[in-house]
């Protein structure tokens, strides 16, 4: 896997080293993988579940989640707290 450091394309995620992460790949054609798209692309394990980044509305599913072995996913709460006070 190579990694692009964000803000160099498109599909680039903001990883920390030392933490672990769900990412979310679509196959190309010619047999290389990338991001899903630039929202529902990155899911950071904390705590033993898949935690969305701010801009991501979607849960993993029960399936990927006992795949990977993780209790459940959640979206970032903040983001629900902001739109629903008008901010985006």
């Amino acid at each position: 896997m190579s990694y692009a450091t964000p803000g160099a394309g498109p599909e680039t995620a903001a990883l920390t080293e030392g933490k672990e992460y769900v990412l979310l790949l679509d196959a190309q054609d010619d047999g290389r993988f990338t991001l899903v798209n630039t929202t529902q692309r990155v899911y950071e394990v904390n705590g033993g579940r898949a935690v969305a980044g701010p801009d991501n509305e979607v849960a993993l599913s029960a399936g990927a989640l006992k795949a990977l072995r993780l209790a459940s996913s959640t979206v970032d709460a903040s983001l629900h707290a902001g739109r629903a006070a008008g901010k985006s």
